[in-house]
């Protein structure tokens, strides 16, 4: 345990920072507090801190990326585990920082996505909703369905098989899309359907004529 000279509060070591530099290895003030004190100085002498701030190269911002990836990968379990102690004394600090990120990041985070499914950029996803109007290529109609309290997006569809674009569609197209040509490949499926289709339509047919 240790007392915070700028908050008097008596806190235990996983409140302060690490510091090899005094005599217990801790920060003099509590984490709360020296975020607080950055807060501060940094609205103080903002201007000074941004004209001093050193500008890279492409190629320099790219090679500190990579070591700041490499650095993660051989750290991860230590980051994690401060992550989690972090969220665990904050709940709602955690829980509010976390839909800033996923708010901030949103469409980086579709860009990856569509990439890494798709092999587009968010920049030919909106071309190819522009051509379409908005609208979903099959039923001609906006997206209706709703998310989490949101609108979602059309669909990429693609042929599963050669893995060609086809277009955007509603997430009511795009699931029954999928489920006919799972029985149009499925030739055992598609002779049962085509039987079951068979026998309906000639019992339809006799009622007729009963009629």
């Amino acid at each position: 345990m240790q007392t915070c000279p700028r908050c008097r509060r008596t806190l235990s070591r996983e409140n302060y920072s690490p510091n090899g530099t005094r005599y217990n290895g801790l920060a003099s003030i509590c984490r709360e507090c020296d975020r607080v004190r950055a807060r501060e100085y940094r609205a103080l002498n903002g201007a000074a801190i941004n004209a001093k701030r050193r500008t890279y190269t492409p190629e320099q911002a790219e090679t500190r990326r990579q070591k700041a990836r490499e650095y993660y990968r051989k750290n991860a379990e230590k980051y994690i585990r401060s992550a989690k102690q972090y969220q665990a004394r904050n709940p709602e600090k955690a829980k509010a920082w976390n839909a800033r990120a996923r708010e901030k990041h949103k469409p980086r985070a579709k860009e990856w996505y569509l990439k890494k499914e798709f092999g587009i950029t968010l920049q030919q996803y909106q071309s190819m909703h522009d051509q379409q109007l908005g609208k979903c290529r099959l039923c001609n109609q906006p997206s209706t369905t709703i998310s989490k309290g949101k609108l979602r997006a059309l669909a990429v569809d693609h042929d599963h098989r050669t893995g060609r674009l086809r277009g955007l569609l509603c997430t009511g197209c795009n699931v029954n899309l999928g489920r006919i040509e799972a029985i149009l490949y499925d030739s055992e499926r598609l002779e049962a359907v085509s039987e079951y289709l068979d026998v309906d339509i000639a019992v339809r047919a006799r009622v007729r004529v009963a009629v």
